[in-house]
């Protein structure tokens, strides 16, 4: 048996593991969400889940054209990789389904990237944006 595939079954044999790498990787994901951006993208209506279900062609051939092929060889890899165990857990744990909804989300934002919760708070449209997100990832995870 492959490490990776190890990994995945000692993943998924507990949540509690599950979770604390859940955690961790939508973090590491985040990282690069400033601030300033979140507030554009609650500005223009803009939504992850838009982006993942209709508008990734053209997204991605953007992306490629600016980062260039390697790099974004490399970023594509980890983003799928990343995205691919975030599935995994969330569709195989109820309780990582019933934990993520706009309060969860807000609560886990609050204490992880309070920067962030921070935006959502002041913009007058941020809790609005915040559920409309959390509501699409959601029909795009689990068919809601």
């Amino acid at each position: 048996m492959r490490g990776s595939r190890i990994l995945a079954e000692l993943v998924m044999s507990n949540y509690s593991v599950a979770k604390g790498i859940l955690d961790r990787m939508v973090l590491s994901l985040m990282k690069g969400v400033r601030p300033e951006y979140l507030k554009v993208a609650i500005d223009r209506d803009l939504h992850m889940y838009r982006f993942l279900s209709e508008g990734a062609d053209e997204a991605v051939s953007q992306l490629k054209s600016r980062l260039g092929e390697e790099e974004f060889r490399r970023v594509a890899k980890v983003v799928t990789a990343t995205l691919g165990m975030v599935r995994l857990i969330i569709t195989r744990f109820r309780e990582a389904r019933e934990r993520f909804t706009p309060e969860r989300v807000y609560s886990w934002l609050r204490e992880r990237r309070p920067d962030l919760a921070e935006v959502i708070d002041e913009h007058p449209k941020g809790r609005k944006w915040l559920e409309e997100e959390i509501k699409g990832l959601r029909k795009l995870l689990f068919g809601e």
